[in-house]
């Protein structure tokens, strides 16, 4: 069995405590009296009380980020179904769908890396996405304008980026530019045909004044608009999105839902569980 040491500081002197970690609690022990009025005593005590807040700050901060997430919207035109799985307790993928007028707007992203650093900057890209969309008429417009503001906030020498599609969904229109994103599919009703939306351009936070394109497919009621971060296949033998693609293209999707559980955990088992941050959005047309 493994054991790790512990120092006790009390002035110059130490002494070192042998331990068993399987029937160690870090917790408990930190909140135990020392036995000794020493420097090193108190200095535990804090790092105890440190621990505990810091504990209590990251619950908060998940379950606000949770929150954000919804498992099912519910519009007069159209459903929205998704499903977000984080490897730790915060995570750089981030979907939605609002209503803006009789526009519906939708988003998803994934920022490069896991924990609070890219959570922090989600929350940033779904803020930079509602202020977008209220003075821009396209997708390609929004994400040059989420790119350029980004890029204005955070400079290019930290090394952030993170991919993004954002659609815009009117009438029967879908309007739709992709920022290294990995490739939606667009499920026919009438024919049950799968596509893949196969446009894509450079990923946001490297060039500030860089152009997207504008891509445009026609919609109709009960088609279903699907779209993953590539955390649902990348370190799976099943390996690349033509996997998803025809997982999917041999599925008869009547639930929602379960089709979206059923592509987790069919991913998931062929992963040996999932080493990257796992976001679905499903967008059923009424």
């Amino acid at each position: 069995m493994k054991v790790i040491y512990l120092l006790y500081f009390k002035g110059d002197d130490f002494m070192v405590c042998k331990i068993k970690p399987k029937y160690f609690d870090l917790t408990k022990f930190l909140n135990k009296e020392i036995g000794f009025n020493s420097v090193g005593g108190m200095k535990l005590k804090a790092l105890a009380k440190e621990y505990k807040n810091t504990q209590n700050e990251l619950r908060l901060a998940t379950s606000l980020q949770k929150s954000l997430m919804k498992d099912q919207k519910f519009f007069s035109r159209l459903d929205m179904y998704g499903r977000y799985l984080p490897i730790t307790d915060l995570a750089g993928d981030m979907y939605d769908l609002v209503k803006v007028n009789d526009n519906y707007w939708f988003i998803i992203s994934d920022v490069m890396g896991h924990g609070i650093s890219a959570s922090m900057i989600s929350f940033m890209i779904k803020a930079l996405f509602f202020q977008s969309i209220q003075y821009h008429k396209t997708p390609d417009k929004v994400l040059e304008d989420i790119n350029k503001t980004f890029i204005e906030m955070m400079g290019t020498d930290n090394n952030i980026i993170f991919s993004a599609f954002i659609g815009l969904i009117n009438e029967n229109n879908l309007l739709y530019s992709n920022a290294g994103h990995p490739y939606p599919l667009l499920i026919d009703s009438t024919t049950n045909e799968t596509k893949l939306i196969n446009d894509t351009d450079t990923i946001l936070g490297i060039f500030k004044d860089i152009k997207y394109n504008l891509g445009q497919a026609k919609l109709k009621k009960d088609d279903l608009l699907i779209l993953f971060t590539d955390g649902l296949y990348e370190n799976s033998y099943l390996g690349d999105i033509s996997k998803v693609y025809n997982y999917t293209k041999n599925y008869n999707i009547k639930d929602p839902d379960k089709y979206l559980d059923d592509l987790i955990n069919h991913f998931k088992k062929y992963n040996n569980n999932f080493t990257d941050d796992v976001t679905t959005m499903l967008i059923k047309i009424k």
